[in-house]
């Protein structure tokens, strides 16, 4: 049987495990809007990382991080 003290332990962990991966979450995608920002001032926004060709605008517009066109992402 588990005891009072490590069922609410438990239930406190649980409960910091779920703010924790929203921050990490966030700042991932902070960290991929930076990178999107930094290939726009490059003049590589919107070219694929795997073939070279353009992303198509459908997909930037869903993800406007994407880094890679849709069937490079299917490939990866």
């Amino acid at each position: 049987m588990v005891d009072d003290d490590f069922a609410e332990q438990a239930a406190v962990r649980e409960d910091d495990e779920a703010p924790d991966a929203v921050k990490r979450s966030a700042l991932e995608e902070i960290e991929r809007t930076r990178q999107a920002l930094r290939r726009l001032d490059e003049g590589r926004y919107g070219i694929c990382a795997g073939c070279g060709e353009a992303i198509a605008p459908a997909r930037l517009a869903a993800l406007p991080a994407a880094i890679l066109c849709i069937e490079c992402a299917a490939r990866a």
